[in-house]
C-alpha cells in the first residue's frame, strides 16, 4: 500500500513550457517517486512500481484526443458523435494525456473507470478534457462523477476552475458542477489545498464531492459564499451537502462559509462531516456560532476542536 507523509511539488519554466516536478516521500521522508511533465494537458500517471492499470474515458467529444508518448503522437477516440470511449493500459510509471483540438459551444458528460492494482496521480490542467467556448454556451461545463468510484487514484493534483461555480448566463446556474467527482474514490490520500479556488457557490457545486473518500486527511479550502440569485430573491443551495461524508481519516478543514449559508436553507451542509475521524481540527468563519457546527446538522464532530480563521 502507497504510504507517504507528504507531497512536494514546484512548477518551473522548462524551455517556455510550463513543467511541473512532482516529488512523493514515505513516512521517513525517502524519496519514493519524482517526475516532471508538462501541465499544458490532463494526465494521468501510474505511479505503482509493479501492476498495471486499465484507464477508460467516455464522453461525447468529436475532438478528444490521447497521448502515450508525451505528445509525440496523438490519437483520436473510437466511436461516433453519440458515444466516445477509449481504453488504454498504463504499465508502470506510464501516463497518458488528453487534449481537445477545438472549442465546442456544448457540454457533454466525461466519466474516467479503472480496472487494475495500479496507483494513479490525476494531474495538470483539467479543461483540456472540457474545453469550452462560453459564448452562446446553453449548457454549463461541468466535472460531475468524473473520478467516481475509481479506487486506483491516490492523488489528485491540480485546481479546478473558479468560473464552474458561476452562471454561464444571466439565466443560467452550473448546477452540480463538481457533484460526487470523487466519490467511492477509497484511495485517494491527497488534494491540494487550493484545489477549491472559488468564491461563489451555485447550487449543488460541491454536493458528495468527496463522498466515501475514507483515506483523505485534508480537505481542500472551502472558501466560497452562497451566491445570490435577484430574479428569486434566494441564494444557493445544497452545496456542501455530504461533501465529507465517510471520509473517515479526514481530520482537518478550512470553511469560510458565513452563518446564513448554515442556518437559512436546508440541505447546504447537511451531514457535510458525517464519519470523519474522531478527533480534528476545524477552522471557521469567526461570525458563525461554534454551536452551529455541533448541532450535528453537519455531522458528529464532537471531538474536534473548533477556531476562526
Amino acid at each position: 500500500m502507497l504510504k507517504f507523509a507528504n507531497i512536494k511539488e514546484v512548477v518551473i519554466p522548462e524551455n517556455g513550457t510550463p513543467t511541473q516536478v512532482v516529488a512523493i516521500f514515505d513516512k521517513n521522508d525517502t524519496l519514493m517517486w519524482r517526475k516532471k511533465y508538462s501541465v499544458d494537458n490532463f494526465r494521468l500517471t501510474n505511479i505503482d512500481k509493479s501492476d498495471s492499470v486499465q484507464v477508460t474515458l467516455t464522453n461525447d467529444y468529436a475532438f478528444q484526443q490521447y497521448s502515450i508518448d508525451e505528445g509525440a503522437t496523438w490519437n483520436s477516440f473510437t466511436g461516433d458523435e453519440y458515444g466516445r470511449t477509449q481504453t488504454v493500459v498504463l504499465r508502470p510509471g506510464n501516463s497518458v494525456i488528453f487534449r481537445i483540438t477545438t472549442d465546442v459551444s456544448y457540454d457533454r458528460t466525461s466519466k474516467f473507470s479503472m480496472v487494475g492494482n495500479g496507483k494513479v496521480i490525476a494531474s495538470g490542467e483539467v479543461m483540456s478534457l472540457r474545453r469550452v467556448n462560453y459564448e452562446g454556451n446553453i449548457d454549463p461545463v461541468k466535472f460531475d462523477s468524473l473520478f467516481k468510484g475509481c479506487t486506483q487514484l491516490v492523488i489528485a493534483d491540480f485546481i479546478l476552475p473558479s468560473t464552474l461555480c458561476v452562471e454561464v448566463s444571466q439565466r443560467i446556474w452550473n448546477y452540480g458542477s463538481y457533484d460526487s467527482m470523487f466519490a467511492g474514490c477509497t484511495s485517494l490520500k491527497w488534494v491540494p489545498t487550493g484545489m477549491l479556488p472559488t468564491t461563489v457557490l451555485s447550487p449543488n457545486c460541491y454536493r458528495m464531492m468527496f463522498d466515501g473518500c475514507s483515506s483523505l486527511k485534508q480537505a481542500p479550502y472551502l472558501l466560497g459564499y452562497p451566491k445570490y440569485d435577484s430574479d428569486s430573491q434566494t441564494h444557493a443551495t445544497g452545496f456542501y451537502y455530504r461533501m465529507f461524508n465517510a471520509c473517515s481519516s479526514l481530520d482537518y478543514l478550512k470553511c469560510t462559509l458565513p452563518e446564513y449559508g448554515l442556518t437559512e436553507y436546508t440541505g447546504n451542509c447537511n451531514q457535510m462531516l458525517a464519519d470523519v475521524a474522531s478527533t480534528g481540527k476545524l477552522v471557521k468563519n469567526s461570525d458563525v456560532d461554534e454551536s452551529l457546527w455541533r448541532s450535528g446538522y453537519v455531522g458528529t464532530i464532537s471531538g474536534w476542536t473548533i477556531s476562526n480563521y
